[in-house]
Protein backbone atom coordinates (compact mmCIF):
# COMPACT_ATOMS: atom_id res chain seq x y z
CA UNK A 1 0.00 0.00 0.00
CA UNK A 2 2.67 2.05 0.52
CA UNK A 3 3.79 2.45 -3.22
CA UNK A 4 0.33 2.86 -3.67
CA UNK A 5 0.00 5.92 -1.08
CA UNK A 6 2.84 7.44 -2.81
CA UNK A 7 1.02 7.60 -6.04
CA UNK A 8 -1.89 9.70 -4.21
CA UNK A 9 -0.08 12.00 -2.51
CA UNK A 10 2.13 12.62 -5.63
CA UNK A 11 -1.30 13.77 -7.38
CA UNK A 12 -2.24 15.48 -4.46
CA UNK A 13 0.81 17.71 -4.75
CA UNK A 14 0.32 18.15 -8.27
CA UNK A 15 -2.97 19.37 -7.69
CA UNK A 16 -3.41 21.35 -4.56
CA UNK A 17 0.65 22.14 -3.80
CA UNK A 18 0.43 20.35 -0.13
CA UNK A 19 2.41 17.47 0.79
CA UNK A 20 1.56 14.95 3.22
CA UNK A 21 4.33 12.20 2.44
CA UNK A 22 4.96 12.55 5.98
CA UNK A 23 1.87 11.26 7.51
CA UNK A 24 2.13 7.37 8.78
CA UNK A 25 1.41 5.07 6.71
CA UNK A 26 -0.40 3.64 8.70
CA UNK A 27 -2.26 6.54 9.42
CA UNK A 28 -2.51 7.80 5.96
CA UNK A 29 -3.80 3.96 4.97
CA UNK A 30 -6.81 4.04 7.49
CA UNK A 31 -8.35 7.47 6.72
CA UNK A 32 -7.92 6.52 3.12
CA UNK A 33 -9.43 3.78 3.31
CA UNK A 34 -12.36 5.51 5.42
CA UNK A 35 -12.83 8.07 2.49
CA UNK A 36 -13.19 5.24 -0.22
CA UNK A 37 -15.60 3.18 2.09
CA UNK A 38 -17.84 5.97 2.19
CA UNK A 39 -17.70 6.61 -1.53
CA UNK A 40 -18.19 2.86 -2.16
CA UNK A 41 -15.35 2.54 -4.25
CA UNK A 42 -13.40 -1.16 -3.55
CA UNK A 43 -10.11 -0.17 -5.16
CA UNK A 44 -7.42 2.82 -4.72
CA UNK A 45 -7.60 2.69 -8.54
CA UNK A 46 -11.21 3.33 -8.79
CA UNK A 47 -10.19 5.85 -6.06
CA UNK A 48 -7.44 7.93 -7.95
CA UNK A 49 -9.73 8.03 -11.25
CA UNK A 50 -12.25 9.31 -8.87
CA UNK A 51 -10.23 12.08 -7.43
CA UNK A 52 -8.56 13.02 -11.09
CA UNK A 53 -12.17 13.71 -12.24
CA UNK A 54 -13.89 15.95 -9.16
CA UNK A 55 -11.41 18.85 -8.25
CA UNK A 56 -13.15 18.57 -5.17
CA UNK A 57 -12.05 15.42 -3.74
CA UNK A 58 -8.77 16.69 -3.20
CA UNK A 59 -10.00 19.04 -0.55
CA UNK A 60 -12.24 16.39 1.21
CA UNK A 61 -9.58 13.62 1.28
CA UNK A 62 -6.99 16.63 2.76
CA UNK A 63 -9.55 17.42 5.22
CA UNK A 64 -10.23 13.53 5.61
CA UNK A 65 -6.71 13.11 6.68
CA UNK A 66 -6.45 15.74 9.34
CA UNK A 67 -6.95 15.69 12.88
CA UNK A 68 -9.70 17.70 14.39
CA UNK A 69 -10.11 16.22 17.72
CA UNK A 70 -10.33 19.32 20.49
CA UNK A 71 -12.30 20.78 23.12
CA UNK A 72 -11.90 24.43 25.41
CA UNK A 73 -9.65 24.18 28.17
CA UNK A 74 -8.55 20.72 26.66
CA UNK A 75 -5.65 18.90 29.57
CA UNK A 76 -7.01 21.09 32.02
CA UNK A 77 -4.06 21.64 34.16
CA UNK A 78 -2.23 22.72 31.13
CA UNK A 79 -4.23 25.69 30.87
CA UNK A 80 -3.76 26.28 34.81
CA UNK A 81 -0.65 26.31 34.14
CA UNK A 82 -0.78 28.80 31.30
CA UNK A 83 -3.27 30.96 33.55
CA UNK A 84 -1.21 31.27 36.67
CA UNK A 85 2.41 30.85 35.53
CA UNK A 86 3.32 31.06 31.90
CA UNK A 87 1.18 34.34 30.78
CA UNK A 88 1.64 35.93 33.70
CA UNK A 89 5.21 35.83 33.81
CA UNK A 90 5.33 37.19 29.90
CA UNK A 91 2.70 39.67 30.33
CA UNK A 92 5.20 41.39 33.65
CA UNK A 93 7.84 41.19 31.40
CA UNK A 94 6.37 43.30 28.58
CA UNK A 95 5.13 45.41 30.93
CA UNK A 96 8.28 46.25 32.67
CA UNK A 97 10.03 46.44 29.02
CA UNK A 98 7.19 49.00 27.88
CA UNK A 99 6.26 46.32 25.22
CA UNK A 100 2.54 45.37 25.61
CA UNK A 101 2.19 43.28 22.44
CA UNK A 102 1.59 39.91 22.92
CA UNK A 103 1.89 36.89 19.75
CA UNK A 104 0.61 33.39 19.99
CA UNK A 105 0.07 30.71 17.60
CA UNK A 106 -2.04 28.02 18.33
CA UNK A 107 -0.64 25.15 15.53
CA UNK A 108 -3.05 22.75 14.02
CA UNK A 109 -5.72 24.45 16.05
CA UNK A 110 -8.72 22.11 14.27
CA UNK A 111 -12.03 24.25 14.78
CA UNK A 112 -10.09 27.08 17.15
CA UNK A 113 -11.04 25.76 19.99
CA UNK A 114 -6.97 25.70 21.68
CA UNK A 115 -6.68 29.03 20.27
CA UNK A 116 -9.80 30.34 21.66
CA UNK A 117 -9.32 29.20 25.06
CA UNK A 118 -6.11 30.88 25.30
CA UNK A 119 -7.85 34.17 24.31
CA UNK A 120 -10.12 33.47 27.44
CA UNK A 121 -7.25 33.06 29.42
CA UNK A 122 -5.79 36.51 28.51
CA UNK A 123 -9.09 38.56 28.98
CA UNK A 124 -9.66 37.03 31.91
CA UNK A 125 -5.78 38.18 33.24
CA UNK A 126 -5.77 41.57 31.48
CA UNK A 127 -9.33 42.61 32.66
CA UNK A 128 -9.01 46.60 32.47
CA UNK A 129 -5.57 46.53 30.36
CA UNK A 130 -7.51 44.76 28.08
CA UNK A 131 -7.48 47.90 25.33
CA UNK A 132 -3.67 48.64 25.86
CA UNK A 133 -2.25 45.47 24.77
CA UNK A 134 -1.85 44.59 21.02
CA UNK A 135 -2.61 41.09 20.99
CA UNK A 136 -1.78 38.94 18.13
CA UNK A 137 -3.42 35.50 18.03
CA UNK A 138 -2.90 32.87 15.21
CA UNK A 139 -4.76 29.88 14.67
CA UNK A 140 -3.96 27.37 11.55
CA UNK A 141 -5.14 24.02 10.38
CA UNK A 142 -4.37 22.22 6.77
CA UNK A 143 -8.34 21.23 7.18
CA UNK A 144 -10.23 24.19 5.57
CA UNK A 145 -13.60 23.17 6.79
CA UNK A 146 -12.15 23.15 10.43
CA UNK A 147 -11.01 26.96 9.93
CA UNK A 148 -14.12 27.93 8.22
CA UNK A 149 -16.23 26.26 11.74
CA UNK A 150 -13.71 28.20 13.90
CA UNK A 151 -14.76 31.15 12.03
CA UNK A 152 -17.93 30.75 12.73
CA UNK A 153 -17.22 29.80 16.41
CA UNK A 154 -20.52 28.00 17.56
CA UNK A 155 -19.71 25.00 19.33
CA UNK A 156 -21.45 21.92 21.04
CA UNK A 157 -21.80 21.77 24.68
CA UNK A 158 -19.46 18.64 24.64
CA UNK A 159 -16.70 20.84 23.43
CA UNK A 160 -17.09 23.04 26.48
CA UNK A 161 -16.78 20.21 28.83
CA UNK A 162 -13.96 20.96 30.33
CA UNK A 163 -14.35 25.00 30.50
CA UNK A 164 -15.69 26.28 34.15
CA UNK A 165 -19.39 27.30 34.01
CA UNK A 166 -18.53 31.07 34.71
CA UNK A 167 -15.97 31.05 31.59
CA UNK A 168 -19.07 29.50 29.79
CA UNK A 169 -21.64 32.18 31.18
CA UNK A 170 -19.40 34.78 30.40
CA UNK A 171 -18.17 33.84 26.92
CA UNK A 172 -20.36 32.13 25.25
CA UNK A 173 -24.56 32.90 24.37
CA UNK A 174 -26.72 29.88 23.45
CA UNK A 175 -27.89 30.10 20.19
CA UNK A 176 -29.90 27.10 17.86
CA UNK A 177 -26.70 25.32 16.63
CA UNK A 178 -24.79 25.55 20.44
CA UNK A 179 -22.80 27.93 22.33
CA UNK A 180 -21.63 30.95 20.05
CA UNK A 181 -18.24 32.96 21.18
CA UNK A 182 -19.12 36.58 22.20
CA UNK A 183 -16.99 39.77 21.12
CA UNK A 184 -14.23 41.09 22.18
CA UNK A 185 -12.70 37.33 22.30
CA UNK A 186 -14.41 36.37 19.19
CA UNK A 187 -12.45 38.92 17.21
CA UNK A 188 -9.06 38.26 18.66
CA UNK A 189 -7.48 35.17 16.62
CA UNK A 190 -6.89 35.15 13.04
CA UNK A 191 -7.38 32.03 11.66
CA UNK A 192 -5.24 30.86 8.34
CA UNK A 193 -4.58 27.25 6.56
CA UNK A 194 -1.00 26.47 7.04
CA UNK A 195 0.86 23.18 6.02
CA UNK A 196 3.29 22.26 9.15
CA UNK A 197 5.40 20.15 6.62
CA UNK A 198 6.10 23.35 4.29
CA UNK A 199 9.77 23.97 4.59
CA UNK A 200 9.63 26.58 2.55
CA UNK A 201 7.11 28.49 5.09
CA UNK A 202 7.82 27.85 8.64
CA UNK A 203 5.96 30.38 9.94
CA UNK A 204 2.10 31.23 9.00
CA UNK A 205 1.82 33.58 6.38
CA UNK A 206 -0.80 36.14 7.96
CA UNK A 207 1.62 36.37 11.01
CA UNK A 208 4.22 38.69 9.03
CA UNK A 209 7.06 35.52 9.72
CA UNK A 210 7.39 37.17 13.14
CA UNK A 211 8.20 35.14 16.22
CA UNK A 212 5.98 33.86 18.55
CA UNK A 213 5.90 34.30 22.64
CA UNK A 214 3.79 31.32 22.82
CA UNK A 215 3.58 28.38 20.18
CA UNK A 216 1.71 25.80 21.24
CA UNK A 217 1.08 22.24 18.75
CA UNK A 218 0.01 19.41 20.74
CA UNK A 219 -1.54 15.42 20.22
CA UNK A 220 -0.74 16.06 16.69
CA UNK A 221 2.87 15.06 15.52
CA UNK A 222 1.90 11.70 16.99
CA UNK A 223 0.13 10.63 13.47
CA UNK A 224 3.64 11.42 11.30
CA UNK A 225 6.80 9.87 10.54
CA UNK A 226 9.81 10.68 12.74
CA UNK A 227 11.27 12.37 10.05
CA UNK A 228 8.42 14.44 9.70
CA UNK A 229 8.64 15.29 13.23
CA UNK A 230 11.80 16.60 12.83
CA UNK A 231 10.15 19.07 10.14
CA UNK A 232 7.48 20.12 11.99
CA UNK A 233 9.78 20.67 15.55
CA UNK A 234 12.51 22.39 13.44
CA UNK A 235 9.94 25.26 12.66
CA UNK A 236 8.32 25.26 15.98
CA UNK A 237 11.71 25.68 17.42
CA UNK A 238 12.55 28.98 14.86
CA UNK A 239 9.11 30.22 15.62
CA UNK A 240 9.74 30.47 19.03
CA UNK A 241 10.69 34.05 20.60
CA UNK A 242 13.94 34.23 22.88
CA UNK A 243 12.28 33.77 26.37
CA UNK A 244 8.87 32.30 24.76
CA UNK A 245 7.15 28.88 25.77
CA UNK A 246 6.90 25.87 23.32
CA UNK A 247 4.68 23.67 24.39
CA UNK A 248 3.81 20.05 23.25
CA UNK A 249 0.86 17.22 23.93
CA UNK A 250 1.16 14.96 26.20
CA UNK A 251 2.98 11.98 24.48
CA UNK A 252 5.21 14.44 22.49
CA UNK A 253 9.09 15.22 23.84
CA UNK A 254 11.70 17.84 22.40
CA UNK A 255 14.15 15.96 20.63
CA UNK A 256 18.33 15.77 22.28
CA UNK A 257 19.25 18.24 19.00
CA UNK A 258 16.93 21.12 20.01
CA UNK A 259 17.07 20.32 23.84
CA UNK A 260 19.83 22.69 25.01
CA UNK A 261 17.78 25.19 23.44
CA UNK A 262 15.02 24.96 26.26
CA UNK A 263 14.61 24.70 29.55
CA UNK A 264 12.05 22.61 31.00
CA UNK A 265 9.38 24.62 33.08
CA UNK A 266 7.01 21.63 33.62
CA UNK A 267 8.15 18.31 32.46
CA UNK A 268 5.15 16.29 32.53
CA UNK A 269 3.23 18.81 30.94
CA UNK A 270 5.27 19.12 28.07
CA UNK A 271 5.91 23.04 28.74
CA UNK A 272 9.35 24.63 27.35
CA UNK A 273 11.06 27.86 27.65
CA UNK A 274 13.77 28.96 25.17
CA UNK A 275 16.50 30.32 26.54
CA UNK A 276 17.55 34.08 26.03
CA UNK A 277 20.89 32.89 24.34
CA UNK A 278 19.35 31.24 21.73
CA UNK A 279 20.36 33.69 18.58
CA UNK A 280 24.03 33.46 18.43
CA UNK A 281 26.66 33.32 15.33
CA UNK A 282 25.40 30.54 12.84
CA UNK A 283 21.80 30.76 14.30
Amino acid sequence: MNGALAQLFAELKAVTGIDLRGFRPETATRRLEMRMQRLRLDSLEVYLEHLRQDPLECQRLIDAMAINVSSFFRDPIVFELLEQQVLPEILERKRAAGRYELRVWSAACACGEEAYSLAILLHRLLQKEWELWQLNLFGTDIDQAALDAAGRAVFSRDSLRSAKLEVVDRYFEVCEDGFALKAPVLDLVSFSRHNLLDRHLPFPAESVFGSFDVVLCRNMMIYFSEEARQTILSSLVRAVAPNGYLILGSSETLPEVVRHLFREVDVRNRIYRKVQNVFKEGS
